[in-house]
């Protein structure tokens, strides 16, 4: 109901607007789909186009700045390029959403890599089904072929490179205790970014909405501000 109300209050000019989503421990939780609108990518920890710190994923200050976002105190409509947090509705004015021709793809559908050289598993093609006479050969001329290529700006394409680059050293960290047969060969990082980028090059606005929350975990503790929460809440979402 919450989410509704402010989806109805929300500005004209936002045009996807996403729950704020977060765990127990009151962090944003849906770090993965979450970029802001200078391009950090909020799963990394840091926002590498501004500034020179050395710290990611993992660590205290990482911590605080996933905490941060969105800002409840000072932005009610949280505005940032790509988001998700476990719900998000689109505002489909003149089918615009439509006309723009943006598809949920992967990384490596902007990208091109050989990518374990397999076929994805959502095309049917005569060669998977001859493998014993025509083994499918995963080459650029398929890919280009018969995947979907979303259109991106020369800065979107940037970015982009520059997360799945960040994604891969995020999986280089967690080495240790990660199966290496499920790493993403050539970094393919959440699919809402690449829709949502191909959306803003678009012209599309998103926000996350602050009063807006989806808690992960039913268990509540301190630190996920319950009580604050229960303190200030508006009247018509008790």
């Amino acid at each position: 109901r919450t989410f509704m109300h402010e989806l109805h209050a929300s500005p004209a000019e936002i045009d996807g607007l996403c729950i704020n989503g977060m765990d127990w421990l009151a962090f944003t939780r849906d770090t993965f789909a979450t970029v802001k609108l200078n391009g950090g990518w909020l799963h990394y920890g840091h926002d590498t186009f501004v500034n020179d710190s050395h710290y990611i994923y993992n660590n205290d200050h990482a911590l605080e700045k996933r905490k941060a976002v969105p800002n409840e105190d000072k932005n009610r409509f949280e505005a940032v390029k790509s988001c998700f947090g476990g719900v998000i509705v689109y505002k489909n004015h003149d089918n615009q959403l439509f006309d723009s021709q943006c598809k949920y793809t992967l990384t490596r559908d902007i990208f091109w890599t050989q990518y374990n050289n397999t076929p994805p598993a959502t095309v049917d093609n005569q060669a998977t089904k001859q493998a014993d006479k025509a083994p499918f050969v995963y080459n650029k001329k398929y890919w280009w072929n018969e995947r979907w290529h979303n259109e991106y700006s020369a800065q979107s394409r940037f970015e982009l490179d520059a997360f799945r680059k960040q994604y891969v050293e995020i999986l280089q960290m967690e080495d240790h205790r990660m199966n290496k047969e499920n790493y993403p060969k050539d970094g393919d990082i959440c699919e809402h970014i690449p829709f949502h980028y191909c959306l803003y090059d678009y012209g599309f606005k998103f926000a996350i909405s602050s009063r807006a929350r989806l808690y992960y975990e039913e268990e509540r503790h301190p630190r996920a501000g319950w009580q604050r929460y229960f303190q200030r809440r508006p009247n018509f979402t008790k």
